[in-house]
């Protein structure tokens, strides 16, 4: 049977960074698990040096067959010096449009699950907001979450169809294959880590690891917010910018 592989393809603002936080620092004891969260492919705690070379990327095409054959290999070859017999990978840059039989080729030696963790638009675009707002210096949409959202709208977001993501990835790797969770508190059983470990077959760890995860990238409050986007599109140095968003930020609210 060939090896088992889980590929966390998000959705973002769904708790990605919290699993790749966890996913990251808890190496050594998926490896005594049996499983490998691989150093191949990774820009820091997520893989999106692989999610890029398999053209997953904002304006960026997918790498060469050679280049991809050697990070391919490499992947082997560390899951080879791991003794594990799964892997996890994970990047919600695979959300993006891209050629999805290409990831099928590069992992034809796994047996590969799809999971993906889907949130109810309007928090999702709320949260998505809110994390814009952090990003982007001198934005191209006027001020307030309705122009953001008109804004979304007219650039197609690949985000705004839970239906046709799924169906372009079962398309590919089969409806068995896709595992999709429900990005809810109520049904994410001591966080989503937990809940993504328990996804994964890492049933102990779960427990370990319920209601003891770190919130990472967490939503900043409306007055907060409202004060950042007014930094952001302020007629001020870069590095004024930068300095005045980590003071905001520093002093954040949920």
């Amino acid at each position: 049977m060939p090896p088992k592989l889980y590929l966390h393809i998000g959705i973002n603002k769904t708790g990605t960074s919290a699993i790749q936080r966890y996913l990251s620092s808890h190496r050594a004891e998926l490896v005594r698990e049996s499983v490998l969260y691989p150093v191949t492919g990774r820009a820091g705690e997520a893989h999106y040096g692989l999610s890029r070379a398999l053209g997953f990327a904002h304006g960026k095409p997918p790498v060469n067959a050679q280049e991809l054959e050697r990070l391919r290999s490499a992947l082997l070859e560390e899951m080879r010096a791991s003794d594990a017999q799964s892997v996890i990978l994970s990047s919600e840059d695979f959300v993006l449009r891209g050629d999805i039989a290409r990831v099928r080729e590069f992992l034809s030696a796994f047996d590969c699950r799809i999971v993906v963790y889907l949130r109810r638009h309007d928090h999702w675009w709320l949260s998505s907001y809110n994390q814009a707002v952090k990003m982007v210096a001198n934005p191209p949409w006027e001020p307030g979450i309705n122009a953001y959202l008109q804004f979304c709208r007219k650039r197609k977001s690949a985000r705004a169809s839970h239906r046709e993501l799924l169906e372009r990835w079962a398309e590919v790797f089969g409806v068995p294959a896709i595992c999709v969770r429900p990005y809810e508190a109520a049904q994410n059983e001591g966080g989503v880590v937990a809940d993504f470990l328990r996804t994964t077959g890492l049933a102990e760890l779960a427990a370990g690891a319920a209601g003891s995860s770190e919130r990472v990238n967490e939503s900043l409050a409306g007055d907060v917010v409202h004060i950042l986007d007014l930094v952001q599109r302020a007629r001020i140095s870069p590095r004024m910018r930068e300095t005045l968003k980590i003071k905001l930020l520093a002093e954040r609210v949920a």
